[in-house]
């Protein structure tokens, strides 16, 4: 009751039936959100309703069922995949068993007899030795100084290629022979991809959302696209896709948030799938847009990963021709960073960080997604964040993760905004086994010891490749390989499946989305029901500086700040270069001629920033975007498609791998670095805070 749910804008229908089973919550004086009803809707897809349904309940989630997981989901398939699921499991036992334990001393038998060739590349024994188990102490290894699994991780050597790689590419032969990828399913997996030779591939083309010759979109065939691509999730996790990806974003299905948040992102895509409908009746031949801004650290930047395998490009490629069928083009920016980038400064700036101002009639973002598993902001700057985007005019769906688990309460947040559109993702707190930091033993089949895991090829399912054909490692190191990234990406591509369904029932049903939360509907913080203190800050006392906590929270509090949304804090950022991003450029100027030169040349003082900064062929600022190690590109001529030669990178050209985390950064060393007589002078446009 401290923290009441707050109604859906969405009124519930009258009468339940015994699917659904209706929640009821009360709204206090602190969350006054009165329900608004959907308004009519005009004819804007083919099959549309001629009277408008009621909204169903919004409280309540239920999944039918999937015609398209029926047609696979016999019990011989069921039987047929346990049985390898256990197969599996009992092989990673057997694994952890003989190899589960690290050296702690030179004299415990741990290693299989390792040699080392001429250039000192360690010389892997057979499979046969490696079954057998430890054989040596530590010191005898053969590899130098080197103990194993220290500095030279022979885990990653030896394990995967000649005991787990076999086993799994047996089992692979088994299931493409027994139960393949059903054919009506096969380009949802597919999409475009050259496994041939993956430097050729490409975006997939858009589904057809067409009935006939018919130039009105059929709801339903975009629905059975949407049904189709959730069935290759499921045939792809053999019947393992909901609890596996469903627990990586909260709240989860059989949370009573989960329909309000869903219903927060059907009310999005619909608003996308209306403005797409209005530009085509206006005879504008490009798709509209559907912008996902992302933000976050070295994970979500994608390091030590080709870009095309970082999670925010694997989820542009897997929706955008489910949404081209619907006249939406999916556009997603990516500004997380590598190199433990402040995350505070990117949540207070992504307007700018994502180039939102060349959007059209100030729409902002359709939908931020701040992924940091390492690099955390505090929780104010947090909610900070989430109620600019939530209840701003422009109105962001938004998700993040945790940001300190000890301070930041994940059920606190999700009561408060999850009916406006807040998720959290959960990649590593609530992650199944076969994900993140191994901790839970025979399930991931590799050891769970230091950093054995590092490098480790296959996931807890045998894929032997991600879909697009990129090398099936879980973990670099710290970050993420393709594997997960996959992984984490399918997680968002099902909630988003899952909500353009409901959108297109919607639209079908003349149901128009209701106009977004605002500030007042909204009026405490979380912050300020946790301490129960507002910011004790009085602009008109003027005895001590207020603090950064107490700033954000008068911030948060007053409704015409909160109205202005991303767009309401500006900055001129180094550390983007997105194309509609407010760089240094954008705001530096020169001394000379400003109206601090009489007071700088009075000083003996000179300008840092030369009169020419902003030139063509400037070297005053340093533009880049990186590829990061070890995703250079590999020749086709080293890399071998056959899934039984499990292991070596996918080769991917310059352009697949370099990263969109970009800089405009000045160059410190442009005619010698700044020092005590340099000026450095801002022009920060008016009325911009």
């Amino acid at each position: 009751s401290a923290t009441p749910i707050p109604p859906s804008p969405h009124p519930t229908t009258s009468t339940t039936t015994t699917k659904v089973t209706t929640t009821t919550t009360k709204a206090t004086s602190a969350t006054p959100i009165p329900p608004s009803p959907h308004p009519t809707a005009t004819a804007t897809i083919a099959s549309i309703a001629t009277t408008p349904e009621p909204a169903p309940d919004s409280t309540t989630y239920i999944l039918e069922p999937n015609p398209f997981v029926a047609k696979f989901n016999t019990t011989e398939w069921m039987s047929f995949h346990k049985t390898q699921q256990l197969s599996r499991a009992q092989n990673a036992i057997d694994i952890n068993e003989k190899y589960g334990t690290y050296c702690s001393e030179k004299s415990v038998p741990m290693c299989p007899p390792l040699a080392v060739d001429d250039k000192g590349a360690i010389i892997l024994p057979n499979e046969e030795v490696l079954k057998i188990g430890p054989l040596i102490v530590c010191n005898e290894t053969g590899a130098g100084g080197v103990l194993c699994g220290r500095g030279d991780p022979w885990l990653n050597k030896t394990i995967w290629p000649l005991l787990r790689g076999p086993f799994c590419a047996s089992q692979n032969a088994e299931q493409r022979a027994k139960h393949p990828m059903p054919t009506e399913l096969a380009p949802y997996m597919d999409l475009g991809y050259d496994r041939d030779d993956p430097t050729k591939s490409e975006d997939a083309a858009p589904f057809d959302g067409f009935k006939g010759t018919s130039s009105a979109l059929d709801p339903k065939i975009l629905q059975e696209h949407f049904l189709k691509f959730e069935a290759m999730l499921e045939h792809y996790y053999e019947g393992l896709a909901r609890p596996l990806l469903e627990r990586q974003i909260a709240p989860t299905p059989d949370d009573p948030l989960y329909g309000p948040m869903l219903r927060a992102y059907s009310d999005q895509i619909s608003r996308a799938f209306l403005r797409a409908t209005k530009a085509k009746a206006k005879g504008e031949s490009e798709m509209t847009k559907m912008v996902i801004g992302v933000l976050g650290d070295s994970v979500t930047s994608g390091t030590d990963n080709c870009y095309y395998d970082a999670w925010p490009e694997a989820l542009r490629r897997q929706i955008a021709p489910l949404f081209a069928a619907m006249g939406i083009d999916v556009e997603i920016r990516n500004a997380a960073k590598n190199g433990g980038w402040n995350l505070a400064s990117q949540m207070l700036c992504a307007h700018d960080m994502l180039g939102v101002s060349d959007r059209p009639d100030d729409l902002g973002l359709d939908f931020l997604f701040v992924c940091n598993p390492f690099v955390h902001s505090a929780v104010v700057d947090a909610e900070h964040l989430i109620r600019r985007a939530l209840l701003g005019n422009s109105h962001t769906v938004v998700s993040i993760t945790v940001q300190n688990q000890k301070t930041m309460s994940k059920e606190a947040f999700l009561e408060m905004y999850a009916g406006a559109g807040l998720t959290i993702g959960t990649p590593f707190q609530d992650a199944v086994p076969e994900l993140g930091i191994p901790d839970r033993g025979y399930k991931f089949w590799f050891p769970d010891q230091g950093r054995a895991f590092w490098g480790m090829q296959g996931d807890g399912f045998c894929h032997l490749t991600t879909r697009a054909g990129s090398s099936a490692i879980v973990n670099r190191n710290w970050h993420w390989g393709p594997k997960l990234h996959q992984t984490y990406s399918d997680a968002y591509a099902l909630l988003f499946s899952r909500a353009a369904r409901q959108a297109l029932d919607d639209l079908s049903a003349a149901r128009l989305p209701p106009e977004p939360p605002k500030p007042g509907d909204y009026s405490d913080t979380i912050l300020q029901r946790k301490d129960k203190e507002k910011s004790k800050y009085d602009e008109n006392v003027v005895e001590t500086p207020p603090t950064w906590k107490e700033l954000l929270l008068l911030d948060m509090s007053l409704e015409e700040a909160v109205s202005t949304g991303l767009g309401g804090v500006r900055c001129a950022v180094g550390s983007a270069n997105q194309p509609g991003s407010t760089l240094l450029p954008h705001w530096l100027r020169p001394a000379e001629g400003s109206p601090f030169e009489e007071k700088m040349k009075s000083r003996n003082g000179a300008s840092f920033v030369p009169a020419d900064h902003d030139a063509v062929g400037s070297k005053f600022y340093i533009t880049q975007s990186p590829i990061s190690p070890p995703n250079g590109p590999v020749k086709v001529g080293e890399w071998v498609a056959n899934p039984n030669t499990f292991g070596a990178e996918a080769p991917r050209t310059s352009e697949q791998c370099r990263h969109v985390d970009g800089s405009t950064m000045v160059n410190m060393n442009y005619k010698g670095k700044p020092s005590g007589i340099s000026w450095l002078v801002w022009e920060v446009p008016p009325e911009t805070i």
